[in-house]
């Protein structure tokens, strides 16, 4: 079935009004309209928008806002370009997490069907406190790695060990490797617990692989990972929220310990 195209004459609503004394910039009045009707189901998964001349003439603007308002949705994951075919609604797609299924393949990440590419690991001297985490020495291992789905990034991880209690584990090679499998599979560390906070914050330069607008939310989830009684890990973990719902389940386990185990995020995909 090919896909809707959005007639003018519907969308965008003659209500739709761009107001040039406005503060806000134009391209983001444009992108804040088209944004409400994706969330509030005015605009379907699949739908071809009209294209950017068409667009611009219905606001009275020149093509460079529209544009740019359809490039900063298209970076925030509310819409696809398809070379030579058009603009496109993303549909929705649903990504389990679980906050404490360290021992599924997207490890520390928790995302159901993510796929981890390493971006750096190494050994380096530790000038932060690092949670709970206390090390033998003055170094840290750093482990680096970015959660995918599809082609599109959703978490950026960075987790922290004590090199001298895993020996060698900065020569292990993590592409298509469970980080907490290793631990059990090499070291005889078995992870059974962990303790999450969690924080929004502003992207930096630093998370630019996650391929966002300057200054967005991120979701943040700090975390330490227990082995029994001992800490072994401490890690960070920055999610994207645009384009995301998160939701969150809390259950009994049988001892009685309330958890968090599950989240699951609606992405724009």
């Amino acid at each position: 079935m090919s896909p809707r195209t959005v007639p003018s004459v519907s969308w965008p609503s003659s209500k739709a009004i761009i107001a040039r004394r406005e503060s806000a910039p134009l391209h983001s009045q444009i992108a804040n309209l088209i944004r409400d009707d994706i969330e509030d189901g005015r605009l379907q998964p699949g739908d071809r928008l009209p294209p950017e001349a068409q667009l611009a003439d219905h606001f009275g603007l020149s093509v460079a806002p529209v544009r740019q308002a359809l490039l900063s949705l298209v970076n925030e994951s509310y819409l696809e370009r398809r070379q030579g075919d058009g603009t496109f609604v993303l549909a929705k797609v649903v990504a389990q997490v679980s906050m404490l299924s360290g021992l599924t393949e997207a490890d520390a990440a928790h995302l159901s069907g993510a796929e981890l590419e390493v971006l750096s690991q190494q050994v380096k001297r530790s000038k932060d406190a690092l949670g709970q985490l206390c090390l033998a020495g003055q170094k840290v291992f750093m482990l680096r790695r970015i959660a995918r789905i599809g082609a599109t990034p959703v978490a950026l991880l960075s987790e922290y060990l004590d090199p001298l209690r895993f020996p060698g584990i900065d020569r292990l090679k993590f592409r298509g490797r469970s980080l907490y499998r290793t631990l059990a599979e090499l070291y005889g560390t078995r992870v059974t617990s962990s303790a999450c906070e969690l924080d929004l914050v502003r992207a930096s330069r630093d998370e630019a692989v996650l391929k966002l607008a300057p200054a967005s939310l991120l979701l943040r989830v700090t975390s330490t990972t227990y082995a029994e009684d001992e800490v072994v890990e401490y890690a960070e973990i920055l999610y994207r929220t645009e384009g995301f719902r998160l939701q969150f389940e809390s259950l009994n386990t049988p001892s009685g310990v309330v958890k968090v185990p599950t989240e699951a995020a609606d992405r724009l995909n």
